[in-house]
């Protein structure tokens, strides 16, 4: 009786979901549900173990597991998949595009805490614009049958999808964390096994994630070690079928603010002080990042045709309480070098041409690359005031706002943005972390290459570097990343996964 009940919360909360147009609402919907799925998982795994259903009730809890992520995230891209799909005219889609702009505008001008008198003015604006857009969706879902069917179909792959999607050298590690129940679940996906792996929440798993991350970016290695070695004993499990050569990580929770490459995978000496020769997890692996596995069988956005990269660095930001960046405008010009011997074409925004007006031009919408070598700021806290810093001019503010982003119409293979902590967000329970990184997925990027932690621009500017040069030689996104981390490590100079670690790949 339990289990159908759990299994009318998880339909109701299907329900609820289809029929809110509010993505705070939804967001809020998902912190709420993860409480539902907590216990499904739970309940799902100890059918498993009392039943001759082990199988379907072992994928019942991978299920509940995959629904507990990236809900909204999800649920959007079926909504941009399902107009491009359905028929809808061009003049419809690019009148919604301008709707969602005025709301992303009155959205931001109240998140900046306005005097009273503009935030009632703010106020009414939003609302009056939030009921145009709401007034549309309805409109087009009664109008369109076949857009209503597809934005509504979100499901889960099951683990046979899965399988037939993953190289027989590549693995999935998802992972749920249950606070309520005090337990980790480790779901271990190969091209021919499913695993589980149950067990016990350290209670030193909080303390460890921020004492991890805060020894790498403060240089203390006595921590680092310990907690590096400590988190790769609870997260990696120790049957990783061999051949195995890449990870699927997908993050649940804090997780997602940590590079799982910088784990150790042996017990060391105390006294290592060589960070060139640790046994880092990334010598085994070559890992990437994603945040529902159900975002892995989505289908891609089409990257454009052409070979083109358009590279963003205003390096100066006088005025603005942001440090000038030299470094960034010796990485564009270097790269954009790398590209001259291709067939690419290759657009440069240096200084005061790099400015958020040039992104949202169609010429670098269409880009196959996009890369911005700037400053980004992410705020926990009102996540739409995240933003990648450009250049300030007369008639550009020079800020591009997650909200603005999510209006962008990319059709980029890669957006790297080669700036400060562009990976963080506000942490969602049920949705992940929120920021710069969904919204540059739902504009239509297919993978991201961003950073955990602020870096200094000379030994970013090497690695973006080496790893485009890796990428031209041939090699693939995450073997061109691992490549330049690599070369970070033995070149002695930046071996501390400081410099290194912050960058990680989502996506592929």
């Amino acid at each position: 009786m339990s289990y159908e009940t759990l299994k009318l919360c998880d339909e109701l909360i299907d329900e609820i979901r289809q029929f809110r147009n509010s993505e705070a609402d939804k967001v809020a919907l998902g912190n709420t549900s993860a409480d539902v799925y907590e216990t499904a998982i739970r309940v799902s795994l100890g059918l498993a173990d009392a039943s001759w259903s082990k199988k379907m009730f072992r994928e019942k809890a991978f299920y509940y597991a995959d629904k507990s992520k990236s809900a909204v995230l999800l649920a959007s891209i079926a909504d941009a998949n399902a107009k491009s799909f359905a028929g809808i005219p061009v003049s419809i889609v690019e009148q919604e595009k301008k709707i969602k702009a005025e709301v992303a505008y009155y959205e931001q001008k109240l998140a900046e805490k306005p005097d009273p008198a503009m935030e009632q003015g703010y106020r009414n604006e939003l609302l009056k614009w939030t009921k145009t857009y709401h007034d549309l969706i309805s409109d087009l879902e009664e109008q369109y049958p076949t857009y209503y069917n597809l934005k509504h179909n979100t499901s889960i792959p099951s683990i046979a999808q899965i399988q037939a999607y993953l190289d027989p050298e590549m693995a999935v590690l998802s992972y749920f964390v249950g606070y309520n129940s005090g337990r980790m679940y480790v779901f271990l996906i190969t091209k021919k096994s499913f695993k589980i792996f149950d067990t016990a929440l350290s209670d030193q798993y909080d303390r460890n994630i921020s004492g991890y991350r805060n020894a790498m970016y403060y240089d203390a290695p006595t921590t680092y070690k310990t907690t590096a070695r400590a988190l790769y004993t609870q997260l990696i499990p120790s049957n990783i079928p061999s051949g195995i050569e890449r990870l699927i990580v997908v993050p649940s929770g804090r997780m997602a603010t940590i590079p799982f490459e910088a784990l150790i995978s042996q017990n060391i000496d105390e006294g290592t002080t060589d960070f060139t020769d640790m046994p880092y997890l990334i010598n085994d692996y070559v890992v990437s990042y994603q945040y529902a596995v159900s975002l892995l069988l989505n289908p891609s956005i089409e990257p454009a045709a052409t070979e083109s990269i358009a590279l963003f660095a205003p390096v100066d930001f006088t005025g603005r309480r942001l440090s000038r960046l030299p470094g960034s405008e010796v990485e564009v010009n270097d790269i954009a070098n790398l590209f001259v011997g291709s067939s690419a074409d290759v657009d440069l925004f240096l200084n005061q041409e790099a400015t958020a007006s040039a992104v949202m031009t169609a010429q670098v919408e269409a880009s196959k690359y996009l890369h911005f070598a700037t400053h980004g700021i992410v705020d926990e806290d009102k996540p739409e005031k995240s933003q990648i810093c450009l250049a300030a001019t007369s008639t550009d503010e020079g800020q591009l706002y997650s909200g603005y982003i999510y209006n962008l119409q990319l059709s980029a293979d890669l957006v790297v943005l080669s700036a400060c902590e562009t990976g963080l967000g506000k942490i969602s329970r049920g949705e992940g972390i929120i920021g710069l990184t969904r919204a540059l997925i739902f504009a239509g990027s297919n993978n991201l290459l961003v950073s955990l932690w602020r870096v200094g621009d000379a030994s970013t500017s090497i690695l973006m570097t080496d790893f485009y040069r890796a990428m031209l030689q041939g090699n693939d996104y995450t073997g061109s990343l691992r490549l330049a981390k690599k070369g970070m490590i033995s070149s002695g100079t930046y071996a501390s996964p400081y410099y290194w670690a912050p960058f990680v790949l989502i996506g592929q």
